[in-house]
Order: C-alpha cells, then sequence, then structure tokens
C-alpha cells in the first residue's frame, strides 16, 4: 500500500504574515513542551524550523544570508509525503546537515532524536511531529520560511528566559542597538563576546558592518549553555556571519585555556550581557589564574559579575581596544572586594563611561541596569562620561523601550563627551576616588527640576541675597526682645 500524504498537502498558497508565522510558533513549541523540557523542545523545533528554511532555498531559488552545503535529499516535499519513516529522514538530515558544515554547524543538532517514542508518531497517529509537519510546512509552501525562521528565534529566546528567569538570554532589542552604537565596531575590527546568550548582541553588532563584508568579519564568542549556544549560532548565521568561532564553552572555568585559545589582548571591541550575580564560579581555594585574568582582584565566589569584567578587559587589545558591558547596577557600587577591583579599573585608567538605564526593560526583572564602558586608549586622568537614561524610554506593552531616536542620542552624548544639563556629566577620577571609587550614575549627574534657573551664578547671587535677608530679620527681632531703659510698660507705649 503506497503510504499516504498528509491530508493538507493541497492547502492553498496563502503568503503567511509575521504574526501568522509567530502563532505557528508558539502552537508547536506549546505541543512540544507537553512531551519534552523547555530546553529540548526548543532545540526540536528550531531543527525543524532549519530543515523547511533550507529546503525552501533550494526549491525557491533565494540565496541564504550565509552559504551552507545542503545534503542531496533536503527536499521540500519530502516530510510531506512520509509516513512511517518521517523521524529518521529528519534526523538524517540533520546528521547530514552538520557533517557537510562542520565548521559552521558542527554540534548543533546533536543529541536530538526525532524517533523518541514522545513523539507518539505511527502511520496511524501522526502525533506531535505530524501536526508540526502540518503547521510548519503547510500554512504557505511559498515564501514564509524567513518569517518562520525569525519568529522561531524570538519564540525560542522568550520560552528560555520564562523557564529559567535568566535575562540575559533576551536581550531587548534596543539594548542590543545601544551596545552596537556605542561599541561601533567596523569591518576590520576583531570582535568578541565572552558569554554571548542567544547571540542578540552579535547580531546587532554585525548592523554595523555592510553584509558584503559580513562574511570575513572576525567574529568570536563563547556561551556555555547548550540551547542558547544553538540558538547564537542559528542568529549569527541569519545575519550573514560565520558562526565558526561561537564556542560552546565557560570561560570561567579554570580549564577553559587548556581547550581553547589564549584570548589576551587580540578584540578591538569586547561586548556581553553577561549573566548577572552567577554563584558558584569557583571553588573557595581555587588556584590562581595562570593568565592572571584577575590580577586586580579575585572576585567572590558567589559573585562573578566582576570576573566576566577582568576577563572581558583582559581580552581588549591594548591599543583601542573598546569594550561595552550591560550590568547590574550593583556593580557600579557594591564594596569590599568589589570596590576594590572598581578601584583598580579606575587606577589603570580604564573606565571610560557609565550609563544608566530606565527600569523594567528585561523580560522576568523589573530590575534597572547600566552599561559599562571600559577603553585601552584614554588620555592620562582623562574625564569619566556618565549619561543618566533613566528617562528617556517609552512605555510599550508593560516595559520600557528606548526608541531608534534615543538610542542614538545616547551614544551621541557619549561620544561627543560634553556635559549635559540633567543628562550627562564629565567626573575627574579624583571625585570619582572622593566618592569612595563608586560609579553611580545618580551621584554625578544632578536630575533638573523643572522652573528652576540652572545658572550657578545666579543661584549663589540668590542664596547671599536670601543671607543678607536672614540676617535683616534676625537683627529686628533682636531688637524687639532687648529690654526697654524704661521698662516693659515703656517698650510697649513706644510700640503702640
Amino acid at each position: 500500500m503506497p503510504a499516504k500524504p498528509f491530508s493538507s498537502i493541497a492547502a492553498p498558497m496563502a503568503k503567511t504574515s509575521r504574526k501568522d508565522a509567530s502563532a505557528n510558533i508558539a502552537d508547536v513549541l506549546a505541543m512540544m513542551r507537553h512531551s519534552f523540557s523547555t530546553s529540548d523542545s526548543v532545540r526540536h523545533m528550531l531543527a525543524l524550523v532549519v530543515l523547511r528554511w533550507l529546503a525552501d532555498s533550494r526549491r525557491s531559488g533565494f540565496d541564504l544570508p550565509f552559504p551552507l552545503d545542503l545534503p542531496p535529499d533536503l527536499l521540500y516535499h519530502v516530510p510531506l509525503m512520509q509516513a512511517d519513516d518521517l523521524p529518521d529522514w529528519l534526523d538524517r538530515m540533520l546528521r547530514e546537515l552538520e557533517l557537510c558544515n562542520a565548521d559552521e554547524l558542527g554540534g548543533v543538532f546533536q543529541h536530538l532524536n526525532f524517533r523518541s517514542p514522545r513523539f507518539m508518531f505511527s502511520q496511524q497517529d501522526r502525533g506531535i511531529l505530524g501536526k508540526a509537519i502540518d503547521l510548519l510546512w503547510m500554512k504557505d509552501r511559498h515564501g514564509c520560511s524567513w518569517a518562520l525562521l525569525l519568529a522561531a528565534l524570538e519564540t525560542a529566546r522568550k520560552a528560555l528566559v520564562a523557564n529559567s528567569g535568566a535575562p540575559e538570554l533576551n536581550t531587548p532589542d534596543s539594548i542590543a542597538a545601544l551596545v552596537a552604537a556605542l561599541g561601533r565596531p567596523d569591518s576590520g575590527d576583531w570582535v568578541y563576546d565572552p558569554a554571548c546568550g542567544t547571540g542578540q548582541l552579535l547580531a546587532q553588532a554585525s548592523q554595523c558592518v555592510a553584509r558584503e563584508e559580513r562574511r570575513h568579519w572576525c567574529l568570536s564568542a563563547d556561551e556555555r549553555n547548550p540551547t542558547a549556544w544553538m540558538l547564537a549560532k542559528l542568529s549569527v548565521l541569519s545575519q550573514g556571519l560565520s558562526s565558526r568561532n561561537i564556542r560552546r564553552a565557560d570561560v570561567l572555568r579554570a580549564d577553559y585555556f587548556t581547550e581553547h585559545d589564549d584570548v589576551e589582548g587580540l578584540y578591538d571591541v569586547v561586548i556581553s550581557h553577561f549573566p548577572w550575580s552567577r554563584k558558584g564560579w569557583r571553588h573557595e581555594d581555587a588556584p590562581p589564574d595562570p593568565h592572571h585574568r584577575f590580577r586586580a582582584g579575585l572576585p567572590p565566589k558567589n559573585n562573578a559579575d566582576f570576573a566576566y569584567l577582568l576577563h572581558m578587559a583582559f581580552a581588549l587589545r591594548p591599543a583601542a581596544g573598546r569594550m561595552v558591558a550591560v550590568v547590574s547596577t550593583g556593580v557600579l557600587s557594591r564594596t569590599g572586594t568589589e570596590g576594590r577591583i572598581r578601584m583598580r579599573l579606575l587606577a589603570r585608567n580604564l573606565v571610560d563611561g557609565v550609563i544608566a538605564l530606565p527600569d523594567k526593560m528585561f523580560q522576568c526583572t523589573s530590575a534597572a541596569a547600566a552599561i559599562l564602558l571600559l577603553r585601552t586608549d584614554r588620555a592620562p586622568r582623562q574625564d569619566v562620561v556618565f549619561v543618566d537614561a533613566r528617562g528617556m524610554a517609552a512605555s510599550a506593552k508593560g516595559a520600557n523601550v528606548l526608541s531608534a531616536e534615543a538610542v542614538q542620542e545616547i551614544a551621541g552624548i557619549y561620544s561627543k563627551r560634553a556635559p549635559v544639563d540633567g543628562r550627562a556629566a564629565l567626573v575627574s577620577p579624583d571625585r570619582i576616588a572622593d566618592n569612595g571609587h563608586s560609579l553611580n550614575v545618580a551621584l554625578y549627574v544632578v536630575q533638573a527640576v523643572e522652573g528652576e534657573s540652572h545658572d550657578l551664578h545666579e543661584v549663589r547671587a540668590r542664596r547671599h541675597e536670601l543671607r543678607e535677608q536672614l540676617k535683616n530679620l534676625n537683627a529686628r527681632i533682636d531688637e524687639l526682645l532687648a529690654p526697654h531703659p524704661h521698662g516693659p510698660a515703656a517698650a510697649g507705649l513706644e510700640q503702640a
């Protein structure tokens, strides 16, 4: 008996919108999460979307953002006609895709198994897998592959954060755009992210480089979460970037440099939204780091913020290296070991700027954040730029968002290095030292009060005037209270 095709194979070829694509992806992910963990559901869903995207590119003849070699049997119509051997075909296509593109996709689809009984697939009952194929393949057989891929990446990021509570796995687009605008990567720069999450900062940074030059851009990254690493690889490939140097690795592990090349002084631009307040990143009695990344001080074992920051500073090129990190506000002012590390970074003349961000910008947390900027080409004892961007966001769907205009304004204020009333200040290293080496923006940028004059000379003159009035008033009070030479009665008579 011939294999029975899927019932919807004759569906009309209507164009699918981004909204419809997102709904299809959400439905597929929801089905899979009944049988799999969130991470496994995300990885299997992404694998199906990638296969559809690549098969559609071969059938429709559109160019991929980054060239990949496709298995000969990766044909668009095959999943629509398969019966009981569909799981085997899917697994085989993923293995062959990795083998054909070992540098770009090696290990990305490892450990996926579409033959798992959890998919409940059979010739009689297509189960979760058959329904997923219906949703991903059949809504529109022309032109929606790109929309599906974008929707899959976005939905996957949100699902990971909702499951783990880790906002760094879904950096808001406006924050990623701001990091790129501040780092200003050029086509000749070497760019590095030591904890790239799902790759959003790297993908956004690529927008600074002409598309035809991206394939030759030197891009490196590390990420320890296997599912986030998969998303990062796919995200940068979708932007026309090579993913070969996006490694699955934990830069804070003691054995990192035994498995990977030294990164000291290699990179022109280092960017990251690393995990905040990561606990247990080192052992209590950890041996000294042989590469001396922590020469400014060994960060506490239950908070890795400064471990990431020192690794990033370690990777900066000695001449004109630029670092942009999305940090929690605690990094700016905590004392103890972290305060001493901050003092030494200032003493080494690396801290170039701090930008306070609005609150309610990140998924699963309302906490405010900041951007810390380091440079290796600062002039001796150059002032530090402080920018208060807390009031520059607009509200959208219960969260704060920076508009494209706000992103450019913030980046412009930083690059111009000029004070702006109520918005930005240039602060000397001595003044920062007087404040206990705190980098809290509120200490240095005074918010303007509406209707008040901000002319310092005018304020001083008004204060002098008020002091004179108070002096005269006190003199009059003393005169009234002084004993009268002719007694109280005479004083009352004279007053009358």
